[in-house]
């Protein structure tokens, strides 16, 4: 019960935090605040899962991983709003999402493996 309520507390606290994102960093022409968001909450996920061997307890590793940074990105927004670009732009941010959410992530393991390194 206690993974329940951490996963729907942290989903909420992460809808939010997207949500207050994309109000601040989206413009009409693109958005940059999902952008932000998806990069940033595969940076995150990736940090976290690499710490999780270690450092969360299994009700933690949850709430912060599918709840707060599960509902931080969001692929159906990618989804509608790349539908709403014009052709070449929507090619783009896909592109631009996608390579940089790999590069993101890798910088997340990168730097909780420097973090683990600086413990001992």
């Amino acid at each position: 019960m206690r993974m329940i309520i951490a996963v729907g507390i942290g989903g909420a606290v992460g809808t939010l935090l997207r949500f207050g994102v994309a109000q601040a960093f989206n413009d009409p022409v693109f958005p940059f605040g999902t952008l932000m968001a998806n990069w940033t909450g595969c940076l995150g996920l990736a940090w976290l899962n690499e710490q999780r061997k270690i450092s969360f307890s299994p009700v933690w590793q949850k709430g912060l991983g599918p709840g707060l940074l599960g509902a931080y990105t969001t692929f159906s927004t990618l989804c509608v709003e790349a539908h709403l670009l014009p052709p070449l732009l929507s090619l783009f941010y896909i592109v631009a999402t996608t390579t940089g959410g790999l590069l993101f992530a890798r910088l997340g393991v990168w730097l909780a493996q420097r973090g683990k390194a600086d413990w001992k």
